[in-house]
């Protein structure tokens, strides 16, 4: 049986003497002429303490070569409707990593990707590295909204796809999306919603697959423009049951307890810049001459954290939407209307702290 350290040196001697070559542990086994069992064991050790010590490094093939891996570089596709793609990779100051079309490995805008820098900047010039996409780990898109097309019918039988939704986003626009049956059935020309169910690959690099999860009804409906934007950005219109059964156990009133500690203001006269109709007072202000001649600046501030306590179901959806969404014709609130209408408005909060 030959030993673990002999054998760590004919490999080392191996991959020296054939730097560029990638070996499979059956050619290393065949290079060099080992049979027994426990020789092939050996082997495995010493390849093994050699990647840890840099001296190889194994590739995504599981093939072995010499030299320690290369740093693995992060970033975020950003694509061109041409075809071709920049990385910015976080943290970075050199200029973005320019990905021409045949090195894309099929990213789309928006992936988190692996990359490797085939020629590097050169110094002096404006102008990034030039890489290639070794690997897409995660997608920005999981879900999009976008126009129902039917195929036709024979089509349709021949690929168990009823029809294609073509995003509106510039970016993604060339990557239409086979849609499969799962019983809803939109008219052409209606916005719908799909979750995206496989990506562009090389057999399909120039579409995607997914599922209709809502139809928001015909591009020409009024407001269904409104509602598509919505959803394809993401803020959610609705709220989770359990925060709206936690609004509704919160008083739609100033309770005497509420009251303790504070002092009643309420007589005092307020200005807001809101309009006529609006109802969720946030804050305002009163000014006063004092008989000094200076003046009394009173800025009120509705209370909302008295009422949404961190770690409820209440505080965490506030989190998760960050703000409210103000639209054209409505608006999306970060929390339910029976708070930000109600009491977590000046109009109701007729308190203040001391």
């Amino acid at each position: 049986m030959t030993t673990v350290g002999h054998i760590r040196n004919e490999l080392l001697g191996l991959f020296r003497r054939n730097a560029q070559v990638n070996y499979s542990v059956a050619s290393l086994q065949r290079a060099l002429k080992l049979k027994d069992s426990a020789d092939i064991k050996n082997m495995v050790t010493a390849l093994n303490g050699l990647m840890k010590d840099s001296f190889i490094h194994q590739n995504e093939q599981e093939l072995y070569s010499l030299g320690a891996p290369k740093a693995v570089i992060v970033g975020t596709f950003r694509g061109n409707d041409k075809g071709f793609g920049f990385v910015s990779v976080e943290d970075s100051t050199d200029p973005d990593v320019f990905i021409a079309p045949p090195n894309t490995k099929n990213a789309i805008d928006g992936d988190t990707v692996e990359i490797n820098i085939l020629h590097p900047a050169k110094p002096g010039d404006t102008r990034g590295a030039d890489g290639e996409v070794t690997k897409v780990t995660g997608h920005k898109y999981t879900s999009l909204v976008g126009e129902f097309q039917p195929l036709p019918d024979k089509e349709a039988r021949q690929t168990g796809f009823i029809g294609t939704v073509t995003s509106p986003d510039k970016k993604i626009h060339k990557y239409p999306i086979l849609v499969e049956d799962t019983g809803m059935h939109p008219q052409a020309g209606d916005m719908v919603m799909v979750e995206i169910t496989h990506y562009p690959d090389n057999v399909h690099p120039a579409s995607m697959t997914g599922m209709m999860s809502q139809n928001l009804g015909n591009k020409n409906d009024p407001g269904v423009d409104i509602m598509s934007i919505v959803m394809s950005n993401h803020v959610k219109a609705n709220f989770p049951q359990e925060v709206l059964d936690q609004a509704q156990s919160t008083p739609d009133h100033v309770l005497d307890t509420d009251r303790a500690g504070r002092r009643d203001i309420t007589d005092q006269a307020v200005v807001t810049i809101d309009g006529d109709d609006s109802k969720d007072f946030d804050d305002a202000v009163t000014v006063w001459r004092l008989d000094n001649g200076n003046f009394h600046l009173g800025v009120h501030i509705a209370d909302v954290s008295y009422y949404v306590r961190p770690g409820t179901p209440l505080d965490d959806e506030a989190y998760d939407r960050g703000t409210s969404t103000y639209l054209t014709d409505r608006v999306i609130p970060m929390l339910p209307f029976r708070l930000s209408n109600g009491i977590c408005s000046l109009n109701l909060m007729l308190t203040a702290w001391q």
